[in-house]
């Protein structure tokens, strides 16, 4: 058995250059367009079961961090 001594926890961010900012700008995915966010703390995006304000939720419960929103 593994006990880890930590874990890191990210939002999905979709970054300029990547498929994943392609595939989410064509689908009108992305909803935060200030660049600043683009931190892999903030969800500039929705996902498939959870909105950008869900995810910051879950992320903050998980992670004990406050960002701003």
């Amino acid at each position: 058995m593994t006990d880890p001594d930590l874990a890191i926890f990210m939002i999905l961010t979709p970054s300029p250059g990547t498929d994943l900012y392609d595939i989410a700008k064509v689908n009108g995915w992305i909803e935060d367009t200030n660049w600043a966010n683009y931190d892999m703390i903030h969800a500039v995006m929705p996902t498939e079961n959870l909105s950008r304000w869900e995810s910051g939720k879950s992320y903050t419960s998980v992670t004990g961090a406050s960002i701003g929103t």
